[in-house]
């Protein structure tokens, strides 16, 4: 379902059922960022597999063909799209039969575990919070840039849909300026 959107950037977040794998697909318009939140999971591609355990991040160019499959239960993922257009989707295999087909025109309503994203939640372990220039505490966490992001003159050089670390984050706005707008999602484990 769809987690969070604005102009730059789409967010779903998605639950896959141990031994279920999304359809081995592209999208040939849009980077895509898959972050694991809870249990285990394959990236597969055409010819290879990456094992994802929790915060796992990997960056996907516009055209690489992809599968995520849960190989443990309560697997729980947020794409990351930039830009937001769901309907760029190239299905190359899929076994529910969607091979070539478009995306699905519904979506898994939300429900009180997985909450359309308006400040701050939960998933799992982790909270989840957009935030701003100034209020970046924990340099552990996992980031995504929403808006604006990290200038060097007239470059943009970190922007929407860009995924890190706060830390490398944090390191690089030492040198570079920060775009006025600037929001961030931040993922980072609850304290106990």
């Amino acid at each position: 379902y769809l987690f969070y959107e604005n102009e730059f950037v789409a967010i779903w977040c998605l639950h896959i059922n141990k031994g279920e794998a999304t359809s081995l697909h592209c999208h040939p318009n849009k980077k895509t960022v898959i972050i694991l939140l809870t249990g285990e999971a394959e990236l597969s591609f055409l010819n290879d597999t990456i094992p994802m355990k929790p915060l796992s991040r990997h960056i996907l160019r516009p055209g690489l063909f992809h599968s995520t499959k849960a190989v443990s239960n309560d697997v729980v993922l947020l794409e990351v799209e930039t830009p937001p257009n769901k309907e760029d989707i190239v299905r190359f295999d899929d076994k529910y039969g969607r091979k070539g087909k478009p995306i699905e025109s519904t979506v898994t309503s939300m429900t009180s575990s997985y909450p359309f994203l308006v400040n701050r939640c939960e998933i799992g372990n982790y909270e989840i919070t957009i935030t701003r220039p100034g209020n970046f505490v924990d340099r552990d966490s996992v980031m995504a840039v929403l808006s604006g992001g990290l200038v060097a003159g007239d470059d943009l050089i970190v922007g929407p849909g860009d995924v890190g670390s706060m830390a490398n984050f944090l390191r690089l706005s030492e040198s570079f300026n920060i775009c006025e707008g600037t929001e961030l999602l931040t993922i980072c484990a609850l304290k106990p």
